[in-house]
């Protein structure tokens, strides 16, 4: 028998694991670009180009992992919800378990979906519960222990074991292909 994990509340903000890669980044197109700056004879336009793209991309890395979604990602043992951090304040005694009952996984209803897991940090990818016609894109998340570790254990839980839906293409109980009907041989 499987057992549901508990409620949960997990703090998500800005992530580290999101700012190496824009860091590596960063340092491989500086490497770059003062290597060909060595070994260019002739300073020109061109080095200045790659230098102006170098900073160019760095700054944007840097604006991106600022902007990055800061929030509450909360399971109730049913649904998952997202909360701005802007949103209500959540009872910061709680350290992230959710203690306050429904009220406080008051939010948008969303669904979770894994896609990296390296045991002490987690790339996840929140679609809104309901399909909507404002053309909501899905928004990913680095979730880090160091963010509640007194709660990692059990926000790992609850990602693992929320309800999935088949991937399109994969066949469902039914021997029909969802997303389009199997042809008849």
């Amino acid at each position: 028998m499987r057992y549901a994990p508990p409620p949960v509340q997990y703090p998500a903000g800005r992530p580290v694991a999101g700012a190496v890669p824009a860091v590596l980044a960063g340092l491989a197109c500086a490497s770059a670009c003062a290597t060909w700056a060595w070994q260019a004879l002739v300073f020109d336009w061109r080095l200045v180009a790659g230098a102006a793209a170098c900073a160019l991309a760095i700054a944007w890395a840097f604006a991106d992992w600022r902007a990055a979604p800061r929030g509450w990602l909360a399971w109730n043992g049913v649904h998952w919800h997202w909360r701005h951090r802007d949103a209500a304040s959540v009872d910061s005694g709680a350290h992230g378990h959710g203690t306050s009952g429904e009220s406080s996984l008051a939010g948008a209803s969303v669904q979770v979906a894994l896609h990296l897991d390296f045991q002490a940090v987690m790339l996840v990818r929140l679609q809104p519960a309901e399909p909507s016609t404002d053309g909501a894109c899905p928004r990913w998340l680095w979730l880090e222990r160091r963010q509640s570790p007194n709660a990692w254990a059990d926000l790992r839980r609850a990602v693992l074991h929320a309800p999935r839906s088949p991937a399109i293409g994969i066949a469902t109980d039914s021997g029909a292909v969802k997303g389009r009907e199997r042809a008849a041989p």
